[in-house]
């Protein structure tokens, strides 16, 4: 369960002063407002290239899918009925067992699974808070913003795939000498 671990619940104290503690200029900022990331880095940037030394740069965001592909408290969180209906037969056994831990220790454990499924479901409420969602909806609204972002990115995409055809180009005509 290591990855159903809350830092808090594993480090004391403030992550930015323990930062600050070793003279780093330090900031924390909502990871899901990408503007303000852009700018927390930017700002970061420019500070090491003055000589300044290093920043550390705290985000808050949320993941709007589990840890892995197919994470068990997604899943449980999306279907409950179906998912839960393979877990609960183990978990009650476990529960039951003679042997083993304390009866009091194992309710324990049922219940701090229970308060990870809880948080899981919370944040999966949550989904508005989704940066790449949050940062469309502004940009739709600035039609001239929106225009220039488009047209680099279709000249970098332009710019990568000419790139490709001509390294496969390049490889061809090695192959054939």
């Amino acid at each position: 369960m290591a990855i159903t671990t809350l830092s808090s619940s594993v480090t004391s104290g403030s992550l930015i002063e323990r930062a600050k503690s070793f003279g780093m200029d330090a900031k924390e900022t909502d990871g899901a407002d990408v503007q303000a990331v852009w700018d927390a880095a930017k700002s970061a940037i420019e500070h090491a290239r003055k000589g300044d030394g290093p920043s550390y740069l705290h985000f808050h965001c949320r993941r709007p899918e589990g840890h892995f592909l197919g994470d068990l408290l997604i899943r449980i969180v999306r279907h409950p009925v179906k998912e839960l209906k393979e877990q609960v037969g183990p978990l009650l056994k476990s529960v039951t067992k003679k042997k083993g831990t304390s009866l009091g220790e194992r309710t324990g454990s049922l219940a701090r699974i229970s308060s990870v499924l809880g948080k899981t479901f919370k944040s999966q409420l949550f989904k508005d808070k989704d940066p790449l969602e949050t940062l469309r909806q502004k940009i739709v609204s600035d039609k001239e913003r929106l225009k220039i972002i488009e047209k680099e990115v279709t000249e970098e995409i332009q710019a990568v795939v000419k790139k490709a055809l001509h390294m496969n180009d390049d490889q061809a005509g090695r192959n054939i000498k």
